[in-house]
Protein backbone atom coordinates (compact mmCIF):
# COMPACT_ATOMS: atom_id res chain seq x y z
CA UNK A 1 0.00 0.00 0.00
CA UNK A 2 1.32 3.32 -1.00
CA UNK A 3 2.04 5.74 1.77
CA UNK A 4 0.78 8.52 -0.23
CA UNK A 5 -2.58 7.72 -2.50
CA UNK A 6 -0.39 8.85 -5.69
CA UNK A 7 0.39 7.41 -9.03
CA UNK A 8 2.08 8.46 -11.81
CA UNK A 9 -0.49 6.64 -14.70
CA UNK A 10 -3.33 7.06 -12.43
CA UNK A 11 -4.01 10.32 -10.95
CA UNK A 12 -5.56 13.08 -12.59
CA UNK A 13 -3.17 15.17 -14.49
CA UNK A 14 -3.51 17.94 -12.36
CA UNK A 15 -2.55 16.12 -9.22
CA UNK A 16 0.49 14.82 -11.35
CA UNK A 17 0.86 18.85 -12.40
CA UNK A 18 0.39 19.83 -9.06
CA UNK A 19 2.96 17.00 -7.82
CA UNK A 20 5.93 17.81 -10.27
CA UNK A 21 5.60 22.00 -9.97
CA UNK A 22 5.40 22.10 -6.05
CA UNK A 23 8.63 22.25 -4.41
CA UNK A 24 9.79 20.48 -1.40
CA UNK A 25 10.50 24.17 0.15
CA UNK A 26 6.65 25.25 -0.18
CA UNK A 27 5.49 21.83 2.24
CA UNK A 28 8.56 21.55 4.30
CA UNK A 29 7.83 22.00 8.30
CA UNK A 30 9.88 24.36 9.45
CA UNK A 31 9.35 23.42 13.05
CA UNK A 32 11.26 20.40 14.02
CA UNK A 33 12.46 18.52 17.19
CA UNK A 34 16.36 18.19 17.64
CA UNK A 35 19.34 17.16 19.97
CA UNK A 36 22.86 17.24 20.02
CA UNK A 37 24.75 13.70 20.12
CA UNK A 38 25.97 13.47 23.78
CA UNK A 39 22.19 13.47 24.53
CA UNK A 40 21.05 10.62 26.41
CA UNK A 41 18.63 8.35 24.22
CA UNK A 42 16.50 8.77 27.91
CA UNK A 43 16.16 12.23 27.24
CA UNK A 44 15.67 12.14 24.12
CA UNK A 45 12.65 9.43 24.40
CA UNK A 46 11.29 12.40 27.04
CA UNK A 47 11.18 15.23 24.00
CA UNK A 48 9.62 12.44 21.46
CA UNK A 49 7.13 12.22 24.05
CA UNK A 50 6.22 16.05 24.83
CA UNK A 51 6.31 16.96 21.17
CA UNK A 52 4.21 14.06 19.94
CA UNK A 53 7.31 13.57 17.73
CA UNK A 54 8.65 10.45 16.11
CA UNK A 55 11.92 11.13 15.44
CA UNK A 56 14.25 13.77 16.20
CA UNK A 57 17.23 14.95 14.78
CA UNK A 58 21.00 15.02 15.84
CA UNK A 59 22.52 17.85 14.72
CA UNK A 60 26.47 19.69 15.89
CA UNK A 61 26.93 22.45 18.32
CA UNK A 62 24.57 24.97 16.02
CA UNK A 63 21.74 22.83 15.69
CA UNK A 64 21.71 23.35 11.57
CA UNK A 65 24.50 20.65 10.39
CA UNK A 66 22.70 17.18 10.37
CA UNK A 67 24.62 14.59 11.74
CA UNK A 68 21.79 11.41 12.65
CA UNK A 69 17.96 10.87 13.48
CA UNK A 70 17.02 9.14 16.24
CA UNK A 71 13.58 7.30 16.03
CA UNK A 72 10.67 5.92 18.16
CA UNK A 73 11.89 2.15 16.67
CA UNK A 74 15.87 3.08 18.47
CA UNK A 75 14.52 3.96 21.94
CA UNK A 76 12.08 1.01 22.41
CA UNK A 77 15.55 -1.29 21.17
CA UNK A 78 17.68 0.72 23.65
CA UNK A 79 14.96 -0.08 26.20
CA UNK A 80 15.15 -3.57 25.15
CA UNK A 81 19.22 -3.61 25.24
CA UNK A 82 18.92 -1.59 28.60
CA UNK A 83 21.36 1.30 26.97
CA UNK A 84 18.43 4.07 27.23
CA UNK A 85 21.30 6.16 29.00
CA UNK A 86 23.84 6.16 26.23
CA UNK A 87 23.98 8.85 24.19
CA UNK A 88 22.65 9.76 21.16
CA UNK A 89 25.50 9.15 18.97
CA UNK A 90 26.10 5.93 19.61
CA UNK A 91 22.69 4.86 18.31
CA UNK A 92 21.83 6.91 15.63
CA UNK A 93 21.19 6.45 12.05
CA UNK A 94 23.86 8.24 10.35
CA UNK A 95 23.28 7.50 7.01
CA UNK A 96 20.00 9.93 6.50
CA UNK A 97 17.98 9.88 4.02
CA UNK A 98 17.52 13.45 3.23
CA UNK A 99 15.87 15.70 0.38
CA UNK A 100 16.93 19.07 -1.52
CA UNK A 101 14.55 21.58 -0.56
CA UNK A 102 14.50 22.68 -4.26
CA UNK A 103 13.47 18.90 -5.01
CA UNK A 104 10.17 18.79 -6.20
CA UNK A 105 7.42 17.66 -4.87
CA UNK A 106 7.82 14.23 -6.44
CA UNK A 107 10.54 13.15 -5.24
CA UNK A 108 9.30 12.95 -2.22
CA UNK A 109 6.85 11.13 -2.48
CA UNK A 110 8.79 8.87 -4.13
CA UNK A 111 10.96 8.48 -0.92
CA UNK A 112 8.37 7.82 0.80
CA UNK A 113 7.23 4.86 -0.85
CA UNK A 114 10.40 3.44 -1.50
CA UNK A 115 11.74 3.79 2.52
CA UNK A 116 8.45 3.72 4.18
CA UNK A 117 9.67 6.34 6.63
CA UNK A 118 7.49 8.67 8.53
CA UNK A 119 9.37 11.78 7.96
CA UNK A 120 12.37 12.87 5.92
CA UNK A 121 15.10 15.80 6.61
CA UNK A 122 14.68 18.86 4.33
CA UNK A 123 18.27 20.54 3.59
CA UNK A 124 18.95 23.70 1.65
CA UNK A 125 21.41 24.66 -0.92
CA UNK A 126 24.42 25.50 2.08
CA UNK A 127 23.65 21.18 3.39
CA UNK A 128 21.95 22.85 6.88
CA UNK A 129 18.64 21.90 7.80
CA UNK A 130 15.54 23.55 6.61
CA UNK A 131 13.27 21.25 8.39
CA UNK A 132 11.32 17.82 8.09
CA UNK A 133 8.63 16.53 5.79
CA UNK A 134 5.74 14.07 6.52
CA UNK A 135 3.86 11.75 4.61
CA UNK A 136 0.60 14.34 6.03
CA UNK A 137 2.07 17.16 5.55
CA UNK A 138 1.89 16.24 1.64
CA UNK A 139 -1.14 14.58 1.59
CA UNK A 140 -2.83 17.84 3.55
CA UNK A 141 -1.06 20.28 1.16
CA UNK A 142 -2.23 18.39 -1.77
CA UNK A 143 -6.07 18.98 -0.51
CA UNK A 144 -5.79 22.30 0.25
CA UNK A 145 -4.17 22.99 -3.03
CA UNK A 146 -6.30 21.13 -5.44
CA UNK A 147 -9.45 23.36 -5.96
CA UNK A 148 -6.56 26.25 -6.69
CA UNK A 149 -5.07 24.37 -8.69
CA UNK A 150 -7.92 23.14 -10.85
CA UNK A 151 -9.13 26.78 -11.50
CA UNK A 152 -5.70 27.98 -12.41
CA UNK A 153 -4.84 24.85 -14.91
CA UNK A 154 -8.44 25.76 -16.46
CA UNK A 155 -7.29 29.48 -17.12
CA UNK A 156 -3.96 28.61 -18.46
CA UNK A 157 -5.42 25.96 -20.66
CA UNK A 158 -7.68 29.17 -22.07
CA UNK A 159 -4.69 31.58 -22.46
CA UNK A 160 -2.51 29.12 -24.42
CA UNK A 161 -5.31 28.21 -27.11
CA UNK A 162 -6.06 31.61 -27.40
CA UNK A 163 -2.54 32.26 -27.94
CA UNK A 164 -1.92 29.04 -30.28
CA UNK A 165 -5.23 30.35 -32.02
CA UNK A 166 -3.59 33.34 -32.76
CA UNK A 167 -0.61 32.16 -33.97
CA UNK A 168 -1.12 28.90 -35.98
CA UNK A 169 -5.29 29.09 -36.09
CA UNK A 170 -5.24 29.66 -40.13
CA UNK A 171 -2.56 27.10 -40.73
CA UNK A 172 -4.00 24.70 -39.00
CA UNK A 173 -7.14 25.20 -41.32
CA UNK A 174 -4.97 24.60 -44.63
CA UNK A 175 -3.56 21.83 -43.06
CA UNK A 176 -6.31 20.42 -42.16
CA UNK A 177 -7.76 20.51 -46.37
CA UNK A 178 -4.57 18.79 -47.04
CA UNK A 179 -5.22 15.97 -44.57
CA UNK A 180 -1.75 16.88 -42.64
CA UNK A 181 -1.48 15.65 -38.94
CA UNK A 182 -2.00 18.10 -36.05
CA UNK A 183 -0.61 16.13 -32.71
CA UNK A 184 -0.68 17.93 -29.51
CA UNK A 185 0.74 17.02 -25.96
CA UNK A 186 1.18 18.39 -22.53
CA UNK A 187 4.45 18.79 -20.66
CA UNK A 188 4.39 19.26 -17.04
CA UNK A 189 7.08 20.63 -14.44
CA UNK A 190 10.22 18.76 -13.64
CA UNK A 191 8.27 15.42 -14.74
CA UNK A 192 11.41 13.69 -15.64
CA UNK A 193 9.75 10.15 -14.80
CA UNK A 194 8.25 10.52 -18.79
CA UNK A 195 10.56 13.25 -20.34
CA UNK A 196 11.34 12.05 -23.27
CA UNK A 197 8.13 10.25 -24.15
CA UNK A 198 7.03 12.82 -26.62
CA UNK A 199 9.92 12.83 -28.68
CA UNK A 200 9.63 9.30 -28.96
CA UNK A 201 6.21 9.23 -29.86
CA UNK A 202 6.70 11.50 -32.89
CA UNK A 203 9.74 9.81 -33.84
CA UNK A 204 7.23 6.51 -34.35
CA UNK A 205 4.95 8.63 -35.92
CA UNK A 206 7.18 9.77 -38.64
CA UNK A 207 8.54 6.56 -39.25
CA UNK A 208 5.58 4.67 -39.65
CA UNK A 209 4.87 7.77 -42.31
CA UNK A 210 8.21 6.74 -43.86
CA UNK A 211 9.94 9.52 -43.70
CA UNK A 212 13.68 9.50 -44.47
CA UNK A 213 15.64 8.84 -41.03
CA UNK A 214 17.89 11.28 -41.07
CA UNK A 215 15.23 13.91 -41.55
CA UNK A 216 13.55 12.21 -38.36
CA UNK A 217 16.62 12.38 -36.69
CA UNK A 218 16.35 16.12 -36.58
CA UNK A 219 12.88 16.43 -35.73
CA UNK A 220 13.44 14.30 -32.97
CA UNK A 221 16.34 16.09 -32.07
CA UNK A 222 14.38 19.63 -32.01
CA UNK A 223 10.95 17.65 -30.33
CA UNK A 224 13.28 16.09 -27.16
CA UNK A 225 15.22 19.69 -26.31
CA UNK A 226 12.15 21.98 -26.56
CA UNK A 227 10.55 19.04 -24.32
CA UNK A 228 13.29 18.91 -21.67
CA UNK A 229 13.55 22.49 -22.01
CA UNK A 230 9.88 22.63 -20.67
CA UNK A 231 10.36 20.35 -18.35
CA UNK A 232 13.11 22.02 -16.68
CA UNK A 233 12.55 25.22 -17.02
CA UNK A 234 8.98 26.45 -17.20
CA UNK A 235 5.85 25.96 -15.13
CA UNK A 236 4.70 23.14 -17.66
CA UNK A 237 3.13 23.89 -21.36
CA UNK A 238 1.79 22.02 -24.72
CA UNK A 239 3.64 21.52 -27.91
CA UNK A 240 1.63 20.85 -31.20
CA UNK A 241 3.35 19.30 -33.86
CA UNK A 242 1.89 20.22 -37.83
CA UNK A 243 2.79 17.33 -40.03
CA UNK A 244 2.30 18.33 -43.85
CA UNK A 245 3.51 16.57 -46.93
CA UNK A 246 6.53 19.36 -46.81
CA UNK A 247 7.41 20.04 -43.32
CA UNK A 248 7.10 19.29 -39.17
CA UNK A 249 6.36 22.71 -37.37
CA UNK A 250 6.88 22.45 -33.88
CA UNK A 251 5.03 24.95 -32.00
CA UNK A 252 6.50 24.72 -27.77
CA UNK A 253 4.33 26.64 -25.54
CA UNK A 254 4.70 26.77 -22.25
CA UNK A 255 3.05 29.07 -18.83
CA UNK A 256 6.11 31.06 -17.97
CA UNK A 257 7.98 32.12 -15.94
CA UNK A 258 9.98 33.13 -18.96
CA UNK A 259 13.92 33.44 -20.17
CA UNK A 260 15.50 36.88 -19.02
CA UNK A 261 17.80 37.17 -21.88
CA UNK A 262 17.17 35.68 -24.76
CA UNK A 263 20.26 35.88 -26.64
CA UNK A 264 22.39 33.90 -23.82
CA UNK A 265 19.84 31.39 -23.50
CA UNK A 266 20.91 30.88 -27.08
CA UNK A 267 24.49 30.09 -26.07
CA UNK A 268 25.76 26.48 -25.68
CA UNK A 269 26.58 25.83 -22.16
CA UNK A 270 24.34 28.36 -20.78
CA UNK A 271 22.05 27.11 -18.41
CA UNK A 272 20.07 27.95 -14.96
CA UNK A 273 19.17 24.55 -14.04
CA UNK A 274 19.57 23.81 -10.62
CA UNK A 275 22.55 21.35 -8.95
CA UNK A 276 20.15 18.41 -8.20
CA UNK A 277 18.69 18.86 -11.76
CA UNK A 278 21.96 19.19 -13.52
CA UNK A 279 22.64 15.52 -11.40
CA UNK A 280 20.34 13.79 -13.38
CA UNK A 281 21.90 14.24 -16.26
CA UNK A 282 19.95 17.33 -17.68
CA UNK A 283 20.07 21.43 -17.91
CA UNK A 284 23.47 21.23 -19.84
CA UNK A 285 22.68 24.29 -21.54
CA UNK A 286 22.13 23.03 -24.93
CA UNK A 287 18.57 22.39 -25.58
CA UNK A 288 17.46 25.84 -27.56
CA UNK A 289 21.30 26.07 -29.27
CA UNK A 290 20.66 22.55 -30.34
CA UNK A 291 16.79 22.66 -31.18
CA UNK A 292 18.48 26.16 -33.41
CA UNK A 293 20.48 23.41 -34.84
CA UNK A 294 18.82 20.60 -35.87
CA UNK A 295 15.62 23.11 -37.93
CA UNK A 296 15.35 24.88 -41.16
CA UNK A 297 13.68 27.87 -39.29
CA UNK A 298 13.99 28.69 -35.77
CA UNK A 299 11.75 31.55 -33.93
CA UNK A 300 11.54 32.37 -29.51
CA UNK A 301 9.83 34.87 -28.36
CA UNK A 302 10.59 34.87 -24.37
CA UNK A 303 10.64 37.85 -21.59
CA UNK A 304 10.77 37.53 -17.56
CA UNK A 305 7.47 37.03 -16.67
CA UNK A 306 5.88 36.20 -19.39
CA UNK A 307 5.09 32.43 -21.43
CA UNK A 308 7.96 31.03 -23.98
CA UNK A 309 7.01 30.37 -27.69
CA UNK A 310 9.06 28.45 -29.45
CA UNK A 311 8.90 28.04 -33.34
CA UNK A 312 10.60 25.18 -35.42
CA UNK A 313 9.83 24.09 -38.74
CA UNK A 314 11.65 21.34 -39.98
CA UNK A 315 11.31 20.81 -44.32
CA UNK A 316 11.12 17.33 -45.71
CA UNK A 317 12.99 18.09 -48.63
CA UNK A 318 15.22 20.78 -50.72
CA UNK A 319 12.55 22.06 -52.93
CA UNK A 320 10.01 22.48 -50.20
CA UNK A 321 12.98 24.52 -48.38
CA UNK A 322 13.70 26.28 -51.05
CA UNK A 323 9.97 26.96 -52.08
CA UNK A 324 9.48 28.63 -48.82
CA UNK A 325 12.24 30.63 -48.43
CA UNK A 326 11.63 32.55 -52.17
CA UNK A 327 8.17 32.70 -50.53
CA UNK A 328 8.87 34.68 -47.88
CA UNK A 329 11.36 37.10 -49.09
Amino acid sequence: MRTIPFSEGKSPLVLVDLIHSTRVKDVVQSEYCTAKKADTLYDIQVLMKEHHVGGVLITDKTGKRLLGILTVANIMRAFEEGTIQETAGLHMTKNVVTLDAEMPLSFAVEMFDKYSFNMLPVLNDEKLIAGVITPRDIIMYLLSSMNEEVAKLEESVKQAQSLIDKTAGADLEGFAQNKSRVLRYVTIRNDFNTAGKISNEIKTVLKNMGIDKKIIRRISVAAYELEINQVVHSYGGEMIFIITPEKVEILAHDKGPGIEDVDKAMKEGFSTATDWVRSLGFGAGMGLPNSKRVSDLFIINSAKGQPTDVRAVIFLDDKNKEKDANESQ
